[in-house]
């Protein structure tokens, strides 16, 4: 039965705490005891605001994975020691047309100058030693 509103008894009460110091503490459990790890931090953005992958290809197009298979071929065969001369000139011919070709702006990299840089090393090798 509920008390009539207007009645003064009081509301059973929760029964009393005892102040912190009496208050047994247990010890901090060890990271295994821990209970479940924390889950994984959001994956990184990149400046566009989309996911960023560990494969840098993710967001490249059929037509420019192409291209950057292509120049990869022609880099490697332009800085290999052991080819005929005929070959690395054609290679090095390669890469320049497909530069002098690509459609950009002039406020962009044409995108197999970008394909080419991790090349870089290996092409700036072959002409320091040659």
């Amino acid at each position: 039965r509920l008390p009539h509103p207007g009645s003064r008894t009081p509301a059973p009460s929760s029964p009393p705490v005892p102040p912190n110091s009496m208050v047994a503490k247990k010890p901090d459990p060890s990271p295994s005891e821990a209970g479940p790890a924390p889950p994984p931090a959001p994956p990184a953005k990149t400046a566009a605001g989309k996911p960023a992958d560990d494969d840098p290809d993710a967001g490249l197009s059929d037509e420019d994975k192409a291209l950057k298979a292509s120049l990869a071929l022609l880099a490697t065969r332009a800085a290999e020691v052991d080819i005929a001369p005929e070959l690395r000139l054609t290679a090095i011919r390669g890469m320049r047309d497909e530069i002098r070709t690509a459609t950009a702006s002039m406020t962009s990299v044409p995108r197999p100058l970008k394909f080419l840089r991790e090349h870089w090393g290996a092409l700036k090798g072959w002409y320091d030693g040659r």
